[in-house]
């Protein structure tokens, strides 16, 4: 939830249309934001929203993966509300 917020917010300050459609917001973020933060919130994203859903063929996340997906949840709301950013 707190990386959906702070993308939400980053599109406000940036180009307020784009929140309405929350796939178009991770697609532009490497044109906005850079190549970097947007591969990184594209991997955080996917992996936290994988751990959200249950899959009875996959084994859940280890509570290491998901305090490394925290820290870096932690990291890109730095990035992300950064001023200039």
């Amino acid at each position: 939830m707190a990386l959906d917020q702070a993308l939400d917010t980053y599109w406000l300050r940036v180009t307020p249309s784009m929140t309405r459609v929350g796939k178009h917001r991770m697609l532009c973020l490497e044109w906005y934001a850079g190549h970097a933060t947007a591969r990184r919130c594209r991997t955080t994203w996917s992996a936290l929203s994988a751990a959200c859903h249950y899959r009875t063929y996959e084994l859940p996340p280890s509570p290491a993966e998901i305090h490394t997906r925290l820290l870096e949840v932690t990291d890109l709301l730095a990035v992300l509300c950064a001023p200039g950013n």
